[in-house]
């Protein structure tokens, strides 16, 4: 009997086909499995309705048989989907693809017919149920992406059994160590693979909606995280990285939404398990630390205190101190993180605080209030991980440099912050204290290292913050005594173990870098130095690396002690030792014995201590070498091949001592005789002759090699090797110099190259190689680089020998290295001292070219070099001496090669713009003046005639050149003619070579020289039969006609004939075929403007013999702008034109079609055509449907095309030419709005204001095509709602125009389909950089919409309510006028409003019905006493969102004021209700208090009404701005406003609301003039002023009211702040962009008086230094003011009468004083 269970009989049950199916996947019969799909066959439909069966029936034994089926074959399908590689599977591919749509369709049936079925299987939570069914899922998706939307429409995701399939098994089945064996069997882990691939397939906007709104199966994937497998927490960190960060379209608050607060928590326990593994760590540190994909939110402001209006960021509250954060996220997973338990969490916390240094403050007091407390001494495991962890924090660089994008005048460093970073809260001075005292070593030390890492940070910010006295005060507070610190020191300064040594060099760098920041003059630091000094100086000769540390410190703490340096006499031998301190040093440092492996950082540190010591005397060393004479003397003293004698350091002993005790006397000697070499090296030459002892050649020899050598290294650091042999001629006697004249050789560093060249330094390797080697073995060259100063030194020296050598070979390779080496090492390590020597006369006086010389390399270095400076961009550049020596080579009296000319125009860009100005260039040095003049155009300097006309004369080789800068120059109207215009257009006329000057000027952007150009042309008499007058005929024909098609120039009689005549020229060349290929766009040109005046036949012919010219030479000669622009103005149509548009139509979409970038040439092609289809040429009917769809298809589906506005006004205009039956309007409709790159998508700018207007205007007019049918289109619908955003600009009112045609249609309003409102508070500029801007219209996912209103739109609203009037216009006529009307339509919106988004005005209308849809703002309510329905208004919210004030200054504007009224009618019935519900129940609290106030305040606006009295704008504003004060007792005009409401029953037409109560309110008492609330009104009022006065009305009033004689009369008073003032001039500027304001300002209140005096009391004021900018900017900002008053008065009438034509005169006379 066999043991396998028998398949259940029944109708319903295809057992033979489960048996079948059976023995298929067992066999692996993929053939077989594929005809499970045919259609014929039907059997995977039979197969998934015996799976549905067998779920109906519960038999889940069948149930669960039939899913694993299911899975199986889902799974063997997707193998082979992918399989690309076995080419014996190509049949089995080719039947898949083949199979394809059935397949899907099958998989379809399963997502809706049978989706119960998945929820039943689901819902079991049974491991072997549950997983088949979501392997099918998952298999599905891999199938085919599509299915994830099929998924997303048909699959409930709110199931609440889904969360519940994240829930893993209670038998933990992983460790650490698990290789994830029986992952496939745990319902957890298929869930994540399900729900994580079906994300990755979804669009982006539908991936965020999923995880963001699904938010119990995103909390349970986080919560049992720890729990899963290595594979599958790799998976899940894949999906993260991949489908989350690295999402372009998601923004940051997106990625943290999902990334929530749970993730955080939950991630940091897989530290854990993974903290070593390098793909966990890296995902980790881009989480946090990444700004582009990662979560964090860079914070430039960090550092910088600012208003709270301006600060940005999440409060925080921590250990009592309040924190502003942009990282809040980031925050809540750095506390959970254990620093303390790991190196690698440790290493993490320093990588999130690195990227987010604002956390780190904030860090440091969590430590405090969650990490145990203050930092008091205890030897215990927790007290060291914690000293570790603030020791590694510290050394984080807290980056507080100035930015010039950041930093302000209105903006100072945030000193408590920044001492918050510096010092952990944990630290105090009371913990510190208790440490430095405690009996542990080890917590002595740890407490010093922190010390260290403190005040190095403070001694580097000190640099840096302005209040640096106010960071001292903070710091000091928590730091120790300095006597604390000496205590510490000499408790272990007797003992020499190592632990005390590192305590006792610990607490003499903390008590070095605390007597730096501290008041000097602490006697015991000064003893305590003088005595380590004393003690260091008895042992010498054994001095160790730790030893010349102390000494470092000691000296360092001298000097900040501000000692004289006679209390250590340095330069004097000692009684212990046979040499001075000063030559001591310098012998350790040649000591290999003492210095041993670490030669190279013994030497510098010695180095430093001798700098340190000669600090005291500058006279010592010459300041402007690239490298002390020390190190020249160390070097030299080192490469002695004998031991070097006492002689030789009895040399430098008397040498030093004798400079420092005499140095005026060698001064003196060193400035008169040597060029100012040092004086120590005058001494060492003068001393030198008492160490030579002619009896021994020996040493005298041993000497004098060393002198040599010394002289060797001093020119290498920069002495002047001409001094130096001076000197040697003065000081060595003659013997001696002539038995070593042949050691003199060693100067000119071109001897023998050393042995192993690859492993000497570079220093070595530089001096001693001969530049024929360098110059062989480039590639040893290119591996070494500099790396001190001395080195850097030794590549000038040798730069400069290379450059000046008379080899023969080419040194452009090796010179080109050296120059990049030296590049690389200043802009590495920018120092001042060595960019002076770079920019001095000392590098480049020998290496630059003199005028006659012919020299390849000095040719090759000027260019190298000059490109060098400019990436370096120096400062001081423009007042160095190689600024000057530019300046004189320009101004140069001498003819100059052409050679040097070039050469030196490399440096023209040193010169500043006075200097410009002051060249006077020797008439023969042309190219000099083409750069002067390049200059000028290049810094839009103006150049005088004289100098237009000397460059004009320059011919020959520069010819080419000079016409490109002249050019430039005329068209950019940078040349001051003067009165001289009329002569230079006869000369340009007569000089065939200057004709193109002519075309400048007409195309000059000064009218009035285009005018003169125009009048002097068209008088000319052209004779046709000279040949060079019909050439200048026909090129001024073509460049008025380019001029005119520029709109630079308009149709003139005056041209007429110009044209005619050129016109008849051309024709005649024409016909005789005489027309030039160079010369046919100037034909065509002519033509265009000429053709006017023929007759039809007559274009007939012109248009054939033009065919025939194309025909002749080739199609590529129709397809440019000007022949299309030539056919676009004849207007005929003839079979030629037809034949023409119909190939231009494929060129067109061919284009369109393979172009990566389309050029302007063709732009302008296609734009010309645009004109000829909005003719009379019906396009659709010349030219196939078929090919103008796919045309239209192309662009459509592109995603750069539907970005530019040309390509979509050309769209829109081919769209108008045709009609439904031609045009696929649904295909292209549909192609368009699921364009991802439509920018209706997106957000709007001021870079494509213009193409979102253009695209909807596309869909404006596909959808006029068939209204009806399109209505139909839910997606168009359910688009359009997404692309619009309820404001004024002209694509949402076309689209709101859309949406209304589309609700008269269905009868059904998008409104329905809102399920959920949010509103979104106002926002700084730093917050929506933060966290971005909210489209107002959103999915939820869900088929539902949210709708987000936000306050500053809402803001923008009330204050331009007078610029909302816009309407859509009706649309009618042809094609032409139908264009007019859109382009003047869009015209009047821009120049309305600012189309930036964040600038959004909300459409009235659009807004107050949302109001009334919103059912958090108003709730319809029943009585119940009639169970009569009305609406209910939540008058708080009304107010706290501005909308009630939005609502009262809708009552302005004329076409929404009737829907104010009805709100406002609503609201007071809303308000009567909340007061009789308040006398009803007097104890009930959550009524709205000020009911009462708002009732008068909306009755006396009905009140007003009712009158039917006309108020001004001004009005309605000021008093709509009573709304938010009346809710605001603290407010300084509440209790203005409040007595206001109740006085004023209704307003009055010819009253300011509460002007007359705040400018009377204390005029009288002259002790409460300053007060500071009647300064604050004031502000408000003008405010007010400024936002309300819009319209004329609004002007009448002003003048009524005296408002003018008020506010210039505020002018007067001292105690008016800078805001006031500036204030006040703004308002005067609104008042001049309203119609007749400038005429009442200057007539009537005689403004151009007032602010004449008002200028001169600013100018005459007293302003401190820093203050100067306020008083720049009143004057500018008063110039402003009168420059806009002189250009309204130009076309003013009136005003030029009242000011007697003298307006142009005042306006100068103004800026002159401004200037002053």
């Amino acid at each position: 009997m066999s043991s396998k269970r028998s398949l259940p009989s029944s109708s319903n049950v295809d057992t033979l086909l489960l048996e079948n199916i059976t023995r298929i996947l067992s066999e692996k019969d993929h053939n077989a499995m594929l005809e499970l799909f045919e259609s014929s066959h039907n059997k995977i439909e039979r197969l998934i309705s015996n799976w549905s069966y067998f779920s109906s029936i519960n038999d889940h034994h069948q149930f669960i048989d039939v899913s694993v089926k299911l899975s199986k074959i889902s799974a063997i399908l997707v193998e082979i989907n992918n399989n690309d590689e076995k080419s014996n599977n190509l049949d089995i591919k080719i039947k898949l693809e083949t199979l394809k749509p059935s397949i899907i369709t099958a998989y379809k049936s399963i997502l809706t017919t049978h989706i119960k079925v998945i929820y039943r299987a689901l819902n079991n939570a049974r491991a072997a149920l549950t997983n088949p069914n979501l392997r099918i899922l998952t298999n599905m998706i891999n199938f085919d992406s599509t299915i994830a939307i099929e998924i997303l429409n048909n699959f409930d995701l709110s199931l609440s059994s889904l969360p519940n399939l994240l829930i893993p098994p209670k038998v933990p089945t992983t460790s650490k160590n698990d290789k994830s064996l029986g992952d496939h069997l745990i319902i957890r882990v298929n869930f994540i693979k399900w729900w994580f691939t079906f994300n990755t397939n979804l669009p982006n906007y539908h991936r965020k909606d999923v995880l963001t709104t699904n938010f119990k199966i995103m909390n349970n994937l986080w919560k049992f995280i720890y729990s899963d497998s290595e594979a599958t927490i790799k998976f899940i960190i894949e999906f993260i990285d991949k489908s989350i960060l690295n999402e372009p379209h998601f923004k940051k608050s997106t990625k943290c939404k999902i990334l929530n607060d749970n993730f955080m928590h939950k991630y940091q326990p897989l530290f854990s398990r993974f903290d070593k593994e390098e793909w966990f760590i890296t995902f980790s540190e881009k989480l946090v630390s990444d700004s582009v994909y990662g979560l964090t939110f860079p914070n430039p402001r960090v550092w910088y205190s600012s208003s709270s209006n301006n600060s940005s960021g999440v409060s925080i509250s921590v250990n009592n101190k309040s924190f502003k954060i942009n990282n809040k996220l980031i925050y809540t997973f750095l506390t959970t993180l254990k620093p303390t338990e790991s190196f690698q969490q440790l290493s993490f916390v320093m990588t999130i605080l690195k990227s987010n240094p604002e956390l780190i403050a904030p860090y440091f007091n969590y430590l405090v209030q969650h990490g145990g407390g203050y930092h008091d001494p205890s030897l215990t495991s927790w007290w060291i991980a914690h000293s570790l962890l603030y020791s590694t924090i510290l050394q984080i660089p807290i980056i507080v440099v100035q930015d010039e994008d950041v930093y302000d005048t209105s903006t100072k460093f945030n000193i408590k912050l920044i001492a918050d970073c510096i010092i952990p809260a944990a630290i105090s001075k009371q913990a510190i204290t208790k440490s430095l005292t405690s009996n542990k070593p080890l917590i002595i030390q740890l407490t010093l290292q922190i010390l260290i890492h403190i005040l190095t940070n403070v001694e580097r910010i000190l640099k840096i913050v302005d209040n640096k006295q106010g960071l001292l005060d903070i710091i000091k507070v928590n730091l120790p005594e300095i006597n604390t610190i000496i205590q510490t020191f000499e408790k272990h300064e007797k003992e020499d173990e190592d632990g005390n040594k590192l305590i006792k060099l610990s607490s003499l760098m903390v008590i070095n870098k605390l007597s730096a920041i501290t008041d000097s003059g602490n006697s015991n630091v000064s003893k305590l130095a003088n005595n380590g000094i004393n003690l260091l100086l008895t042992s010498l000769t054994t001095i160790s690396h730790y030893d010349l540390s102390l000494l470092d410190n000691y000296l360092s703490i001298q000097t900040n002690q501000q000692q004289t340096s006679q209390e250590f006499k340095w330069w004097n031998k000692t009684s212990s030792t046979s040499s001075s301190f000063f030559t001591s040093l310098i012998k350790l440092s040649i000591n290999k014995s003492v210095s041993d492996v670490s030669s190279t950082s013994f030497n510098w540190k010695i180095v430093s201590l001798l700098v340190k010591l000669c600090q005291t005397n500058r006279l010592l060393f010459n300041r402007s070498l690239l490298e002390s004479p020390l190190v020249a003397l160390i070097q030299a003293l080192s490469d002695l091949n004998t031991v070097v004698d006492d002689n030789i350091w009895n040399l430098v002993d008397e040498s030093i001592s004798r400079s420092v005790r005499s140095p005026y006397k060698y001064l003196d000697l060193s400035h008169s005789t040597y060029d100012d070499i040092s004086i120590f090296v005058v001494a060492i030459f003068e001393q030198f002759k008492f160490i030579i002892n002619k009896e021994n050649d020996i040493t005298t020899r041993n000497h004098t090699e060393f002198l040599l050598t010394f002289i060797r290294y001093l020119i290498v650091v920069g002495e002047s090797k001409i001094s130096l042999l001076k000197l040697w001629n003065t000081y060595v006697d003659e013997d001696i110099r002539t038995k070593n004249i042949s050691q003199l050789d060693i100067l000119e560093f071109d001897g023998n190259m050393v042995e192993n060249p690859t492993e000497i330094n570079f220093l070595k390797y530089i001096l001693t190689s001969p530049i024929t080697y360098l110059n062989k073995s480039l590639t040893i060259l290119e591996k070494k680089l500099p790396t001190t100063d001395m080195e850097f030194a030794a590549l000038v020296l040798k730069l400069q020998l290379i450059v000046q050598s008379e080899l023969s070979i080419s040194t452009d390779a090796l010179i080109i290295e050296l120059i990049s080496k030296l590049g690389n090492y200043l802009i590495s390590k920018p120092s001042t001292h060595l960019i002076d020597y770079i920019i001095s006369s000392k590098f480049w006086g020998s290496l630059f070219l003199s005028n006659n010389e012919i020299d390849e390399k000095k040719i090759l270095f000027g260019g190298l070099f000059s490109e060098v400076l400019q990436q370096l961009s120096i400062k001081s550049i423009n007042v160095s001496p190689l600024n000057q020596y530019v300046y004189e080579q320009f101004n140069s009296c001498e003819t100059l090669s052409v050679q040097y000319q070039l050469y030196i125009s490399n440096f023209g860009w040193l010169l500043t713009n006075s200097q410009l100005q002051s060249i006077k260039i020797n008439k023969s040095n042309d190219l000099l003046k083409l750069t002067i003049a390049s200059l000028y155009h290049q810094r839009n300097m103006v150049i005088s005639v004289a100098s237009f006309n000397d460059i004009r004369s320059i011919n020959g080789e520069l010819e080419q050149k000079k016409s490109d800068i002249l050019s430039k120059l005329v068209h950019d109207n940078l040349i001051d003619f003067e009165d001289d215009l009329p002569i230079i257009i006869k000369t340009l006329v007569d000089s065939k070579q200057d004709y193109y000057l002519l075309n400048g000027l007409l195309e000059s952007t000064d009218s009035k020289t285009r005018h003169l150009v125009i009048e002097y042309l068209s008088i000319m008499e052209f004779n046709e039969n000279n040949s060079q007058q019909v050439e200048l005929l026909c090129f001024v024909a073509s460049s008025l006609a380019k001029a005119q098609a520029k709109a630079t120039t308009p149709n003139d009689i005056r041209t007429d004939k110009i044209f005619q005549l050129a016109s008849k020229v051309t024709l005649r060349a024409l016909k005789n075929n005489n027309i030039l290929e160079s010369n046919w766009s100037q034909t065509l040109n002519i033509l265009t403007q000429g053709i006017n005046g023929f007759t039809h036949d007559e274009k007939v012919e012109v248009v054939e013999d033009l065919f025939k010219y194309v025909d002749t030479h080739g199609f590529k000669f129709s397809v440019i702008p000007e022949f299309a622009k030539f056919l676009s103005s004849i207007r005929i149509i003839i079979p030629p034109i037809n034949n023409w548009i119909h190939k231009s139509m494929l060129y067109i979409t061919k284009k369109f079609a393979e172009s990566e970038h389309l050029s302007s040439n063709f732009q302008d092609f296609l734009n010309e055509i645009g004109i000829i289809l909005m003719s009379d040429i019906q396009v659709w009917k010349i030219v196939p449907s078929s090919i103008l769809n796919s045309q239209l298809e192309v662009i459509l589906n592109h995603s750069r095309w539907i970005s530019e506005s040309l390509y979509l006004k050309y769209i829109n205009i081919l769209i108008m030419a045709g009609n439904k039956s031609s045009i696929a309007f649904e295909k292209l409709l549909q192609i368009f709005i699921n364009n991802e790159a439509n920018l209706l998508s997106g957000l709007p700018s001021t870079e494509n204001y213009k193409s979102r207007y253009f695209s909807s205007l596309i869909i404006f007019n596909l959808f006029n095509l068939d209204p009806t049918k399109n209505s139909k289109s839910t997606l168009l619908g359910e688009k359009l709602i997404l692309f619009y955003l309820g404001s004024i600009r002209s694509e949402d009112i076309v689209i709101k125009h859309l949406l209304i045609k589309i609700e008269s249609y269905t009868m059904k309003s998008w409104i329905n389909k809102v399920s959920n409102w949010e509103f979104i508070e106002e926002l700084s500029n730093n917050d929506i950089e933060l966290i971005g801007e909210d489209r107002l219209i959103t999915s939820d996912g869900k088929n539902s919409l949210v709708v987000s209103l936000n306050k500053n739109f809402i803001k923008n609203s009330i204050i331009n309510m007078t610029n909302i009037s816009i309407q859509f216009p009706t649309i009618n006529g042809k094609i032409n006028s139908k264009w007019q009307l859109l382009e003047s339509f869009f015209n009047k919106s821009e120049s309305l409003i600012n189309s930036s988004y964040g600038s959004t005005i909300y459409d009235p209308e659009f807004l107050m019905m949302l109001i009334i849809n919103n059912e958090e703002l108003v709730k319809v309510e029943s009585s119940e006493s009639d169970n009569i329905k009305k609406p209910k208004f939540d008058i708080k919210k009304l107010i706290d969102s501005n909308i009630l004030q939005f609502i009262v200054m809708s009552l302005s504007n004329p076409t929404v004021c009737s829907i104010s009224k009805i709100l406002l009618n609503g609201i007071a019935d809303s308000l009567q209700d909340e007061s009789e519900s308040e006398s009803e129940s007097e104890n009930n609290n959550n009524g709205f208090k000020d009911s009462n106030i708002y009732k008068v305040y909306v009755s006396n606006i009905l009140n007003t009404l009712r009158k039917d009295i006309q108020i001004p704008s001004l009005i309605w504003y000021i008093y709509s701005s009573f709304v938010p004060i009346l809710s605001n007792p603290g407010h300084f005009l509440y209790e203005k406003s409040f007595r206001y409401v109740l006085s004023n029953p209704n307003l009055k037409s010819n009253d300011i609301p509460l002007y007359s109560n705040i400018i009377l309110s204390k005029t009288n008492d002259s002790e409460t003039e300053n007060d500071e609330s009647y300064y604050k009104q004031i502000v408000w009022l003008i405010e007010s002023l400024i936002e309300g006065t819009t319209t004329s009305e609004d002007l009448d009033l002003i003048k009524f009211r005296s408002v003018i004689e008020w506010i210039m009369n505020l002018t007067n008073s001292p105690f008016i702040s800078m805001r006031i003032k500036t204030l006040i001039l703004k308002f005067l500027y609104i008042i001049q962009s309203i119609d007749q304001g400038a005429d009442m300002l200057v007539t009537r209140f005689g403004i151009l008086t007032s602010l004449d005096q008002y200028l001169l009391r600013v100018n005459n004021e007293d302003y401190a230094k820093k203050d100067t900018l306020i008083k720049h900017q009143l004057q500018i900002n008063i110039e402003q003011v009168i420059l806009r008053l002189g250009i309204v008065g130009l076309g003013s009438k009136r005003i030029r009468n009242w000011t007697e034509e003298d307006l142009p005169n005042y306006v100068k006379r103004i800026h002159k004083s401004c200037s002053v």
